[in-house]
């Protein structure tokens, strides 16, 4: 059943909601299903190996995924978390012969309205053509989402999903794109 497109009523959660709602449904669902693919939001969110991907290439491949529309601007995908180094929690965020994913500020707390307690955080990326020593800064930018484990009382250090928000920032960058 695809969701009709409603002008001006846009999915365009919260970071608040995108952390305990849909992360924790789908991190949940991960856990207690029987099947890791499974996820209840996968109409809203869809799942994607992100860190494959061409950023040019994840609004098609939203708009196959997912039933809800895009505004065109802004997309939500829920991503397993691939660590670089075994002993490191560090995030592999490289696309062979394409780019990588550049953290470009430090990590902001995301709290909880009600009781003021970090649920989570927030990490801010911005997509760079080329290898790391001389990448080539675009347009794209994401937030990735991370939940606290603590905010499910669960007894491991990192949860298995991220939900990212990646978006195309208008105006120009050095890349020369629009």
């Amino acid at each position: 059943m695809e969701i009709p497109h409603i002008p001006g009523l846009d999915f365009d959660p919260s970071s608040i909601l995108l952390l305990t709602h849909y992360l924790k449904q789908r991190i949940l669902d991960h856990f207690h299903s029987g099947n890791p693919n499974y996820s209840m939001n996968h109409h809203l969110i869809p799942d994607i190996e992100l860190y494959k991907w061409d950023p040019e290439e994840l609004p098609r491949q939203y708009d196959r995924l997912a039933e809800a529309r895009s505004n065109g601007r802004q997309w939500f995908f829920f991503c397993l978390r691939k660590e670089n180094y075994r002993n490191n929690s560090r995030s592999e965020r490289t696309i062979p012969n394409v780019g990588y994913w550049k953290i470009t500020s430090s990590d902001k707390k995301v709290k909880s309205e009600d009781t003021g307690k970090e649920i989570g955080k927030k990490k801010t990326l911005t997509f760079y053509r080329g290898r790391s020593s001389s990448g080539i800064v675009t347009n794209w930018g994401m937030h990735e989402y991370h939940l606290n484990p603590s905010y499910l009382d669960y007894n491991i250090e990192e949860m298995p999903f991220v939900v990212c928000h990646v978006f195309k920032r208008s105006g120009r960058r050095s890349d020369g794109t629009a």
